[in-house]
């Protein structure tokens, strides 16, 4: 039996949500939040601990170092301040992605390096020794990715996994296909 690797869980919930009008974070599937079922993910892949971003109100929550800086400051941040506490590898997955998968993250993990999954900048997997400068000032995550000199790998077939949820209609479609299953 091998193990799972250790890595620490960044959860991306502090968006504001302006295309979707509500919390994101805070949607039910399935009777479970956005947000639990992160957390749930992340922790069925193996993450010793999971961090939201942006939700200092929540138990693990982290602020932003610099509000409404974006996502990819947002990682930047807390890998920075997650690696003086001795944690190297983080695996980031938006709260609105409710379709990936421990396997989806744990094939990320397999590279052995920073990677993501060609056109997906998210899910994304993240050594912390690769963080610098450039990664430091990215506006947005695939420059952050790139700045990594992350490893783009092939995406699994199901583009569902990635499918993500920015406005009212695609929660009721994703909703509707849920409940269809």
């Amino acid at each position: 039996m091998t193990s799972k690797p250790e890595f620490t869980g960044l959860i991306l919930a502090g968006g504001r949500a302006s295309r979707m009008g509500r919390d994101k974070a805070l949607l039910k599937i399935g009777g479970v939040t956005l947000l639990d079922h992160a957390r749930d993910l992340l922790r069925d892949a193996g993450a010793s601990r999971t961090v939201i971003l942006g939700r200092p109100d929540e138990e693990d929550g982290l602020a932003d170092s610099e509000p409404g800086a974006g996502p990819a400051r947002a990682i930047s941040s807390a890998i920075e301040a997650l690696s003086h506490e001795g944690r190297a590898r983080f695996v980031v997955i938006p709260v609105d992605m409710p379709n990936l998968t421990s396997a989806c993250l744990l094939g990320l993990m397999e590279a052995g390096i920073s990677a993501y999954y060609h056109e997906q900048p998210l899910p994304l997997f993240v050594m912390a020794e690769n963080l610098n400068a450039d990664a430091r000032q990215a506006r947005s995550v695939r420059d952050f990715a790139r700045a990594l000199q992350a490893l783009t790998i092939p995406a699994p077939s199901d583009a569902q996994l990635f499918a993500n949820i920015n406005t009212p209609d695609e929660f009721e479609r994703l909703s509707a296909l849920r409940k269809a299953r």
